[in-house]
């Protein structure tokens, strides 16, 4: 019903026999909207929360009892891509994160097991493999037969991200090992392994004074969030711009940051500011359920300007 409001344009094309041909097609390029003061006008939409499984068809039905309707919901939502913009019911979020988060998170530090791992360099592909942490005269690390490949390593985050190939006999407290992209050997810690579905996205609290609204912590600040971040041992910080702190007021030691503290560095491994990868996904997808919708007194009116509007424009005749 949408795009039978808009005009035809006049389409040449080759077809697979080599003869140029062409014909009346419509030209779904052109673009019309809500003036941006109409949407904001609490008298012209209704609040509504999408319920689980429900499409833009099924809410058009509902509320102007007619299914094909389906476009004035994501126009008025400035809803571009339907498949991305939409919220994903619980089977298909699920899935979504799976597909995503593959495989396994390692949280690593460095072969001491107390401190940031800022020297190793574990790289994309590379073939890692569980050591005693023991090396021989040449200083050439023993390995077992647990080996994986990587995904990804992510220094500021301590997080080694390795494919779905690792056994799940892999344990906190042995060590990885690898060969760097110099060819030196690359040594660490694991202190934290999950699941990376189920591994920390990030570090938040909540805004002073705010039901829903979070800010964004510094993995590397302290768990008390002064400013502090921790210092390596030549004193330079290895502080995230851009999140709350990332301030050097002082030092911390690496056992009291964020993903120290998550990695159960000295003590457990609790912290009240770790949302996870999972979670954080619920999190976008839910905040997509609540959309504004027209109200249907103004559902006719809506159709006729459309119209109006494409003929202004000279787009149909």
């Amino acid at each position: 019903m949408y795009f039978s409001h808009f005009p035809l344009v006049d389409y040449i094309y080759k077809n697979n026999d080599g003869i140029i041909r062409r014909k009346l097609a419509v030209n779904i390029l052109k673009r019309v909207g809500f003036d941006p003061l109409s949407i904001k006008d609490k008298d012209h939409f209704i609040t509504y929360h999408i319920k689980n499984g429900e499409t833009p068809e099924i809410i058009a039905d509902k509320l102007y009892n007619n299914p094909e309707l389906h476009w004035l919901i994501l126009l008025f939502n400035n809803t571009v891509n339907p498949y991305k913009d939409w919220p994903l019911d619980n089977l298909a979020i699920d899935n979504y994160i799976e597909n995503k988060y593959q495989g396994y998170s390692l949280f690593i530090t460095d072969v001491d097991g107390t401190g940031h791992p800022n020297t190793i360099n574990f790289h994309k592909d590379q073939t890692v493999a569980i050591s005693p942490g023991s090396s021989d005269v040449h200083g050439i690390y023993n390995v077992g037969d647990k080996k994986a490949r990587v995904s990804s390593w992510d220094t500021q985050n301590c997080r080694l991200e390795i494919y779905n190939t690792v056994p799940e006999t892999w344990a906190e407290d042995e060590f990885v090992v690898g060969v760097g992209s110099t060819g030196q050997a690359v040594i660490g810690q694991i202190k934290r392994f999950t699941l990376s579905t189920d591994a920390v996205h990030h570090f938040e609290r909540q805004k002073p004074g705010s039901s829903g609204d979070y800010i964004q912590l510094n993995p590397l600040g302290s768990s008390e969030q002064t400013g502090q971040i921790a210092l390596g041992a030549t004193g330079v910080s290895f502080g995230l711009g851009g999140t709350e702190g990332s301030f050097a007021n002082s030092a911390v030691t690496f056992w009291e940051t964020l993903i120290g503290k998550y990695m159960g560095v000295s003590g457990s491994q609790v912290n009240d500011n770790v949302l996870t990868n999972r979670d954080y996904e619920y999190r976008v997808n839910d905040e997509k359920k609540e959309i504004e919708l027209l109200d249907p007194r103004y559902v006719n009116i809506a159709i006729q300007e459309l119209k109006n509007l494409l003929q202004v424009k000279g787009l149909i005749t």
